[in-house]
């Protein structure tokens, strides 16, 4: 992830380079291979890159568009390059020469507003458009890349973290007593209010438009609008389908991979990752990109040796025999085990505070994730995948079907459903208690 920022100066002042300096400085966490600024009067676009693919070298941001009118700031990837190439009628050396951000460029050129929703991959945006004296701001539809944001009718301030804001003397640097209320109580539903006072997250798929007298609101086409109905041929055809889209997806992340990795587990969400992976390995890249020579290193979080073997009934503690099972069929999978038992719960703490600016949510997962993270640092590991969102796809167990088939009328396709998931009169009723009748039931007042 880089670091993007703007300062807005809506009362017409001029941003100062001290105060762009200021803002840079303080997001060089997050982006620590180059410093670019653009100053142009009221407002200040700060970029701090992080190379994460060969193209993000290619280039330096903001990137200018439209004959000078409009510079663009770019964290995050395009994971479909030939696709926006194609529609832009650019050939492949033209493609070869273009950052992510500069192909982002072109595409809001042709396309304005609607262009990010072409975009697949993850990324957040800043435009400043000279002619309109405005700023536009946006986040993908899944948020895997932040911008926070702060306002006055004087000043508008946003940043890929708050860190970026609070290096301005104006912004103050207080905690939100009502977030850390929200954290306590178990509320995570809250997409905008952030640890500090004042300072607001811009939601996944929001858009953000500001100018010197307004700022307004909205999002753009929100993930579920952009799945496409698939009517395959056959349950063939649709495996075969998801095979394709699975290998597109794993391709696109391994993108300027030096040395690859992932999070592994028993489970069926990483292993099937470890299997696409592998068969990656050595197969020709893009024209910046070498072959990505193995092994694939599979990091395993292990229990420590006073674990007694408690677990809840039907849970296993323990991912060694399952993935040694997956290692002995894929010859390049090296999976390598990882007892974090020796470190403090609180490991590498105040470093994770620092870049991320929120406690974790799971803090017992912080010690074994950084021994990970050290362990494939040492192996020269440079991409590391993980399978976290398997149990909304691969994995996931379906909950919440059963109610949509019945309130869409289709009986036959619900008692299939229950005859295929329940062993037996006592499954079943289980199932239709807890899946459809409990969720009709009106609230308790």
């Amino acid at each position: 992830m880089s670091g993007i920022g703007a300062i807005f100066r809506r009362d017409g002042r001029e941003v100062s380079p001290r105060e762009a300096q200021a803002m840079a400085r303080a997001l060089a966490v997050h982006g620590p291979d180059r410093e670019d600024l653009h100053l142009d009067g009221a407002v200040a676009l700060v970029h701090r890159l992080f190379a994460d693919t060969p193209e993000a070298r290619l280039g330096r941001q903001p990137v200018e568009g439209a004959g000078g009118r409009r510079r663009l700031l770019f964290d995050g990837r395009l994971d479909n390059r030939e696709d926006l190439a194609r529609a832009l009628d650019l050939d492949a050396a033209e493609l070869a020469g273009l950052s992510d951000a500069a192909l982002a460029m072109r595409s809001w050129d042709r396309w304005g507003e609607d262009a990010p929703e072409r975009w697949i991959g993850p990324h957040a945006a800043i435009l400043w458009d000279e002619a309109d004296q405005a700023l536009t701001a946006l986040r993908d539809p899944l948020g895997r890349r932040l911008l926070t944001w702060w306002e006055t009718p004087e000043l508008f301030a946003i940043a890929t973290a708050p860190k970026g804001l609070h290096a301005l003397p104006e912004i103050p640097r207080r905690l939100d007593r009502i977030r850390f209320a929200q954290a306590l109580t178990q509320h995570y539903g809250d997409a905008e209010r952030s640890w500090y006072e004042g300072v607001r997250r811009l939601p996944p798929c929001g858009r953000l438009r500001v100018d010197r007298r307004s700022l307004r609101l909205g999002a753009g086409r929100r993930l579920a609008d952009r799945v496409r109905d698939v009517t395959p041929a056959s349950e063939a055809a649709c495996a075969e389908e998801a095979h394709a889209l699975l290998d597109q997806a794993v391709r696109a992340r391994l993108r300027g991979a030096q040395g690859a990795g992932l999070f592994l587990s028993g489970g069926l969400d990483s292993s099937t990752l470890a299997v696409k992976a592998a068969a990656q390995l050595g197969a020709a890249r893009g024209p910046l990109d070498g072959p990505l020579h193995g092994p694939l290193h599979g990091y395993v979080a292990v229990p420590g040796p006073d674990w007694d073997g408690r677990v809840p009934r039907g849970w296993y503690g323990d991912e060694t025999p399952s993935v040694r099972a997956l290692a002995a069929r894929v010859p390049n999978l090296r999976a390598q085990f990882v007892d974090a038992a020796d470190l403090p719960l609180d490991h590498r703490e105040a470093a994770f505070l620092h870049c991320a600016e929120a406690p974790r949510r799971n803090v017992v997962s912080l010690a074994w994730m950084h021994a990970i993270f050290e362990r494939a640092r040492g192996d020269g590991v440079s991409v590391l995948l993980n399978g976290y969102h398997g149990d909304f796809t691969l994995s996931h167990e379906g909950s919440g079907l059963l109610l949509e088939l019945w309130r869409a009328g289709r009986l036959g396709p619900l008692l299939r459903e229950l005859r295929a998931g329940g062993a037996g009169p006592g499954r079943i009723g289980r199932r239709l208690l807890g899946e459809l009748v409990f969720p009709l039931l009106p609230a308790r007042a």
